[in-house]
C-alpha cells in the first residue's frame, strides 16, 4: 500500500533538496511530495510577509489535497514548519518524523529559543536589505554538507536559496490536544554541525518521540547517505 509522505525543507533549502531521497522512497512505497516553501527560490514571496504561518499554509496546501492522512518530514526548520501545519489540521497527519530538526514546546516558542544552533550559522549568514539571509558557499559546506562528497557539496550549493528572516524567527503555539496526539518519531545525526546534537536530544524532550534514530551523518543526510535515511524512514513509520 502507498503511503503518502511531504518532505518539508530547512532553511535556505527548496523542495529540490530531496531529489537524491526521493527515489529510494519510491522504491519503497512512499509517494513522495517536496513542495517548496513559499519565500524560497522557485515559489516566490515577499521576505518580510514570509511567517511560520504561510509555511504552514503551504504544507497544509499539499496535505489537503492528497486529502487522506499523510506523513509529515520536517528537516531542521522543517520542524516547526510541520508542527505548525500538524497543530491546525492534526487529521490530515498520520505521523511525523523530525529528522535533525527544531521541535517546539507545548505553548509558545521559537526556533530562537528552544535550543541553540551552531554560532557558526549566525556568524557565516550574510543579511540583504530585503528581509533574507543567504549562506556563502564555503561556508554552506561545512555548516550543511561536512559528509558530503565535493561533488554533492558544489551540487547542494547551488541549490541554496536566500531564507526569510521573518520565518525563521517567528514564533508558533502548539498543544497537546493537537499536535501532541499524532505519533513522531525523531532522527538525529551524530556529526550536525549546524544543529549539534547536544541540542538535537535537549528538544527530544519535548514531545512524546515513540522512537529515536541515530545515523551517522551530518546535517544533510538526504545528501550525504540517501539510502540509508530512506531505510530509517521506512522502518519508523511502519506500522
Amino acid at each position: 500500500m502507498a503511503r503518502d509522505i511531504i518532505l518539508v525543507h530547512g532553511s535556505a533549502h527548496t523542495g529540490e533538496c530531496w531529489d537524491l531521497l526521493r527515489p529510494e522512497l519510491t522504491r519503497r512505497g512512499f509517494v513522495v511530495h517536496t513542495p517548496t516553501l513559499g519565500g524560497h527560490r522557485g515559489n516566490p514571496r515577499v521576505p518580510l510577509a514570509t511567517t511560520m504561518r504561510t509555511y504552514g499554509d503551504d504544507v497544509l496546501a499539499v496535505a489537503q489535497e492528497i486529502g487522506e492522512p499523510s506523513i509529515l518530514l520536517g528537516h531542521s526548520m522543517g520542524g516547526f514548519v510541520i508542527s505548525e501545519a500538524a497543530e491546525r489540521a492534526p487529521r490530515l497527519v498520520s505521523n511525523m518524523v523530525y529528522l535533525t530538526a527544531f521541535v517546539p514546546a507545548f505553548g509558545r516558542s521559537s526556533m530562537t529559543r528552544v535550543a541553540p544552533a551552531s554560532p557558526m550559522l549566525a556568524k557565516s549568514s550574510k543579511f540583504h536589505w530585503n528581509g533574507a539571509i543567504t549562506f556563502p558557499g564555503d561556508a554552506a559546506k561545512t555548516l550543511f554538507y561536512n559528509r558530503c562528497t565535493p561533488e554533492i557539496q558544489d551540487y547542494a550549493v547551488r541549490l541554496l536559496s536566500p531564507q526569510p528572516i521573518r520565518a525563521a524567527v517567528s514564533s508558533i503555539t502548539v498543544t497537546e490536544a493537537a499536535l501532541g496526539s499524532i505519533r513522531k518519531q525523531y532522527i538525529e545525526c551524530t556529526d550536525d554541525n549546524a544543529l549539534p546534537l547536544s541540542s538535537q536530544r535537549t528538544m527530544q524532550s519535548y514531545m512524546p518521540f515513540e522512537r529515536v534514530e541515530s545515523i551517522d551523518s551530518d546535517h544533510s543526510s538526504f545528501y550525504s547517505m540517501p539510502e540509508t535515511l530512506a531505510q530509517v524512514i521506512d522502518r519508523i513509520t511502519t506500522g
